[in-house]
């Protein structure tokens, strides 16, 4: 078994948008990580930031991550925000 990390946007996008065709199992993680490429292209605030790592964490629904220990409440606490900029 082999395993490719590739951790640039648009290498990511790239890649997603040429396998999605040919994805089965994993077809609803593609369109949603695409979907977060999206979204993160649009930040312009940290508040925006904050949105976009809180939907980083719905990427658990479809995987069998274990080892991660940065979440969006991990970032928050982190840049200082108020905890209602992160709720709306």
């Amino acid at each position: 078994m082999s395993v490719l990390t590739i951790v640039a946007k648009q290498p990511v996008e790239d890649i997603l948008n040429e396998l999605q065709p040919y994805l089965k199992i994993k077809k609803p993680l593609c369109k949603f990580v695409l979907s977060l490429i999206k979204d993160l292209k649009q930040v312009k605030t940290e508040a925006d930031f904050l949105k976009v790592c809180k939907k980083v964490d719905e990427t658990a629904n479809y995987t069998y991550s274990k080892g991660r220990i940065i979440d969006s409440q991990y970032v928050l606490q982190h840049l200082g925000l108020p905890v209602e900029t992160f709720e709306s």
